[in-house]
């Protein structure tokens, strides 16, 4: 999460994975090692052979084993872990933040829901980027954000989908904008947070 960027960048890491954790350098910037949910409580961490799949979500049965092939070999359960998750809305209630300009999501599933989880407080973000599947068949989780979802949630909000980026396999990256923020903050932000050196977010310079 990044706020205030035009004056100083203030970026909140939260990551669940001890492991990757541990890894954070943002110096004097803030790191959470908890995880953001739909609720506040002790859920289940599955560590999947390849970390980056760590999920709370089980891989899905059907998976397409061609789409997600450079995957597969990683898809084995090999620790279930308890990890402490919130709300995103408490996330913020409890760091005392009114505005937020940019929040990446990238939870191995349900990113959507977690955008959502921020409930009442939801306004108080200006931009978002979130990952999800194109569709079921897709999916390489057994439940998770598909690009319908993203459609229908922002067709009754305050949000608007600015851009939809590739990111491999059947998956993508979807950057949405609040309304009242507008494009050219938004654009603005891109530029002083220099987007385009940021290979997670798939910008070309």
């Amino acid at each position: 999460m990044y706020k205030n960027f035009e004056k100083k960048c203030t970026i909140f890491a939260i990551e669940p994975l001890l492991e990757s954790f541990n890894k954070i350098k943002i110096g004097s910037n803030k790191k959470f090692n908890i995880a953001i949910g739909n609720e506040n409580k002790i859920a289940e961490l599955n560590i999947y052979s390849m970390s980056e799949l760590s999920s709370f979500e089980k891989i899905n049965k059907s998976i397409d084993k061609d789409i997600w092939k450079h995957h597969l070999s990683g898809t084995k359960i090999i620790e279930k872990r308890k990890v402490k998750t919130i709300t995103l809305e408490t996330f913020l209630i409890n760091n005392n933040l009114s505005k937020v300009d940019f929040v990446k999501v990238d939870t191995q599933g349900n990113d959507l829901n977690i955008i959502l989880s921020a409930n009442k407080r939801l306004s108080s973000i200006n931009s978002f980027a979130i990952e999800c599947a194109y569709s079921v068949d897709s999916m390489l989780y057994e439940t998770g954000s598909l690009l319908k979802d993203v459609f229908s949630f922002v067709e009754d909000s305050e949000f608007f989908v600015y851009r939809i980026v590739p990111n491999g396999a059947g998956e993508c990256n979807v950057f949405c904008i609040n309304k009242n923020y507008g494009i050219e903050n938004y654009e603005e932000l891109e530029k002083n947070l220099k987007f385009y050196k940021a290979p997670c977010l798939k910008l070309e310079n």
